[in-house]
């Protein structure tokens, strides 16, 4: 709604609604970014430049319904970029990376089978849901929408939704069988 009514009032009160966005959505950026990079300044730098940079250019907002979405994602790409300038500047080596531990063969061949199985596992599970449970599960935990905003672009109420979300939460983990590492498999389907 905060969309529609920015698009639509942007020339009107551009300071004030930008206000309202920046306001409505630090905290949330905060978290998200903190989550991605670990890294307190980093997150507050790359939030800080991308909401200049929006200042700047404010039609980049032109057509954008939901900013929450819209907002970690070009908050998660200015991360990962600022990472990666890190990172090729760094040439600091630091021994216990993994990535730079010789692993034996036998030990990446486990890896390897256990996460296509977890991948198979996962597939199999989401495909015993029905086609509204998979379309919530997408919505509000690979896209990240709040109910309210699931509510209004699907046209269903709140209690229905917290319903199927919990049937088919129930059904991925008697599928899935990973109560303690759930959170997670989504990350993993969402990765492949």
């Amino acid at each position: 709604m905060l969309a529609q009514k920015y698009n639509a009032e942007m020339p009107n009160d551009e300071e004030a609604l930008f206000l309202e966005v920046y306001k409505n959505n630090y905290q949330v950026l905060f978290r998200y970014g903190l989550y991605i990079s670990r890294d307190r300044e980093l997150t507050k730098e790359c939030i800080q430049q991308m909401f200049f940079e929006l200042w700047r250019k404010p039609d980049r907002f032109a057509g954008v319904k939901s900013f929450k979405p819209y907002l970690k994602k070009y908050l998660e790409r200015k991360i990962c970029a600022e990472l990666g300038k890190r990172k090729a500047n760094s040439f600091i080596i630091n021994p216990g990376d993994p990535l730079l531990v010789d692993q034996s063969y036998e030990t990446l061949l486990i890896k390897n089978q256990s996460s296509r199985e977890l991948t198979r596992t996962l597939h199999a599970a989401l495909e015993c849901l029905t086609k509204r449970q998979l379309e919530l599960v997408e919505l509000r935990f690979m896209k990240g929408l709040s109910f309210d905003e699931m509510g209004k672009l699907l046209g269903i109420e709140h209690r229905t939704m917290y319903n199927q979300l919990h049937n088919a939460i129930t059904i991925l983990r008697e599928k899935v069988k990973l109560r303690s590492v759930f959170p997670y498999t989504f990350l993993a389907y969402s990765i492949l």
